[in-house]
């Protein structure tokens, strides 16, 4: 349970900062690197003057928020290669038998007659429609092209 402060005072009681950043973050899956600098922070201004946090403490929370911060940043990247994958990919598409699943129309089959790039998301045109690429579920050689490779 958070302690009130006394009465016109203008520090917080101790544990208050904690409770008023956990309630902020109620329902978010994860805390990041601006909720581990405020916990940090109160962790700092309310610690005992009298036994203040050991510097062994203090190093290991500092690798940890280290290690956060190098983490948010592999993800980035790693984000933003699958994006750059994704989007070189996209032109192998031409020309191919794609099944595809349609959320509004159910699975789709036919041939991609284009690719186009909208906010930096790969789409395929199948029928004269626009689908996100991320939908196709199969690809397969043109009918035609089978064939033809069946007869020699």
């Amino acid at each position: 349970m958070p302690t009130i402060p006394p009465a016109g005072s203008t520090t917080p009681a101790p544990g208050t900062i904690l409770v008023q950043a956990a309630n902020r973050n109620a329902g978010k899956t994860a805390l990041g690197q601006q909720d581990f600098l405020k916990l940090l922070g109160a962790q700092m201004t309310a610690q005992n003057p009298l036994e203040p946090m050991k510097d062994t403490e203090f190093v290991a929370q500092m690798a940890s928020f280290t290690s956060l911060e190098q983490m948010q940043g592999l993800s980035k990247s790693f984000d933003n290669f699958a994006k750059d994958q994704r989007l070189a990919s996209a032109p192998s598409y031409l020309g191919q038998q794609v099944s595809l699943m349609d959320p509004g129309e159910g699975p789709v089959t036919g041939l991609v007659e284009s690719v186009l790039i909208e906010n930096g998301k790969p789409l395929v045109v199948v029928g004269g429609k626009n689908y996100d690429a991320s939908t196709i579920t199969q690809i397969t050689l043109p009918a035609a092209i089978r064939d033809a490779i069946s007869q020699n």
